[in-house]
């Protein structure tokens, strides 16, 4: 393999070494970069944000589930004691009746 393989032309070369793109590398790419630096941050923060305003958002909503599940809970523990009651009150009917028929 020769060595002008891997060159650039001269033309090119001039153009690379001209001052507008020395100047174009030098200013406007790093400005570039920084711009787009600054719009990344800027989405991670809001994801972050959001992120977190989210998971804030679901443990209250876990919150209110337990809550509720609590609340059903208690109030099957009082319907059983009311249910067993009503039982009660039935098996004490029956003992009437029956002593009413064997009367």
């Amino acid at each position: 393999m020769a060595d002008s393989d891997h060159t650039i032309s001269e033309p090119a070369r001039r153009v690379i070494d001209s001052t507008p793109v020395i100047y174009f590398s030098r200013v406007f790419i790093p400005v570039a970069l920084s711009i787009i630096g600054y719009f990344m941050v800027t989405t991670l923060d809001d994801l972050k944000h959001g992120m977190k305003d989210g998971s804030d958002k679901i443990w209250i909503a876990l919150d209110r589930v337990s809550t509720n599940a609590n609340t059903q809970a208690v109030d099957l523990a009082a319907l059983k004691v009311k249910v067993d009651d009503v039982g009660k009150s039935v098996d004490r009917i029956n003992t009437v009746v029956d002593s009413i028929k064997k009367n």
